[in-house]
């Protein structure tokens, strides 16, 4: 019944004040002459009434039906929104696995070259600890994996510190900028020993007097006397010096080779070989 009236309505109204018209048109014959000049009057206004219902009744399926669209290509925008939001997504997460995969070849082609390095172990860095009175992080490998205390955590570009305690699959690492680390080091160019040392924000070099032959920007590389640390790989470079009044020491200040918050993977080094093959 409703969709009969939803498609005829305009006839039917039409014909409803055809109807109303007529019955006033046979009325108004037996009133007095200003009763039938109203009628008439009324008789018009009805014609016009339905035309002005029937184009507004038109007016508003129109706007229903733009309405409709207009929601529909909200609905899609929104789709196609959330479908380009996923897709960015998605290359984000390729782009990171590239990354990864740079990083874990760069692992490789290292844990496959130099003579000094002996049995390592890679792990993933979990967390880090870069607070003002800590500078370390935890490694995804532990006793599990035969990790102890004081073993060397490399990378390829350089030194990154030392197991200090180790748990069941986990292991904690001091970084060359905590206060703990210390490492026997020797300069590039003069082979000067000194003692490279983390001070909780940077790291300084400890025992350069000021006869010795250095120059900032030196290059700083391991002694290998602690046995832990491979003999030659770079750990630091001189970053600045300074007189002290009265002291035979420099006041030397170091960089690591290593940006520790960009540190991701990991070498932990079990033990050093020597070129006899044999393992400390």
């Amino acid at each position: 019944m409703l969709k009969f009236l939803r498609r005829y309505y305009r006839f039917l109204l039409s014909l409803l004040f055809l109807v109303l018209s007529l019955q006033f048109s046979f009325s108004r014959r037996n009133l007095p002459f200003p009763f039938r000049q109203m009628v008439s009057a009324v008789s018009t206004v009805s014609f016009s009434l339905a035309g002005g219902v029937a184009g507004l009744i038109d007016s508003l399926k129109e706007l229903g039906r733009d309405y409709l669209f207009l929601r529909g290509v909200v609905e899609e925008n929104e789709k196609l929104r959330k479908e380009l939001e996923l897709l960015r997504l998605k290359v984000a997460r390729l782009e990171e696995l590239e990354k990864e995969n740079e990083r874990l070849k760069k692992l490789l082609a290292f844990a496959g070259d130099g003579s000094d390095l002996g049995e390592t172990v890679t792990a993933r860095v979990i967390t880090q600890d870069l607070t003002p009175w800590s500078k370390g992080f935890f490694i995804s490998a532990g006793q599990d994996e035969g990790i102890e205390r004081g073993m060397a955590v490399l990378t390829p570009e350089g030194i990154v510190g030392k197991v200090y305690r180790v748990f069941e699959k986990a292991s904690y690492v001091v970084s060359l900028l905590d206060h703990r680390f210390t490492l026997d080091v020797r300069t590039g160019k003069g082979r000067v020993r000194c003692l490279l040392k983390g001070t909780g924000s940077g790291v300084v070099v400890k025992y350069l007097r000021t006869t010795d032959d250095v120059e900032e920007g030196e290059l700083l590389v391991t002694t290998g006397f602690e046995g832990r640390f491979p003999r030659g790989f770079p750990a630091a470079t001189i970053a600045s010096m300074e007189e002290i009044p009265g002291s035979i020491f420099r006041k030397v200040e170091a960089l690591p080779l290593v940006d520790l918050r960009k540190v991701e993977e990991v070498f932990v080094l079990k033990g050093v070989r020597e070129s006899t093959g044999r393992k400390k």
